[in-house]
């Protein structure tokens, strides 16, 4: 969603067995290129480094960044304050699942 917002592109690797409303949600409602890979980490893992040594060759150095899912820093501070804000909003919740 934050490239469509920027007009930035996104490419997203997702295992070959993925569901297809999952597929569809990343591809049609937020516009990126969905690249499939086998369903192991270290798959998706060799496919974004990949992924992302093409674009820097193609665009330049600095015009490709792998956005891990959940190890970088700032997917990781922006669901910790999604939590925070459920928790604002009800204070006496149980779970999050």
């Amino acid at each position: 969603l934050g490239c469509k917002l920027l007009g930035k592109k996104a490419v997203v690797v997702m295992p070959e067995d993925s569901p297809g409303v999952k597929v569809s949600a990343v591809r049609d409602t937020y516009g990126a290129e969905v690249r499939f890979c086998k369903a192991t980490q270290e798959a998706r893992e060799a496919m974004s480094a990949d992924i992302v040594r093409e674009l820097r060759e193609k665009f330049g150095e600095e015009k490709a960044e792998e956005i891990h899912p959940n190890q970088d820093i700032r997917v990781v501070n922006g669901q910790g304050s999604v939590g925070l804000e459920l928790l604002e909003q009800e204070p006496d919740l149980d779970a999050i699942v």
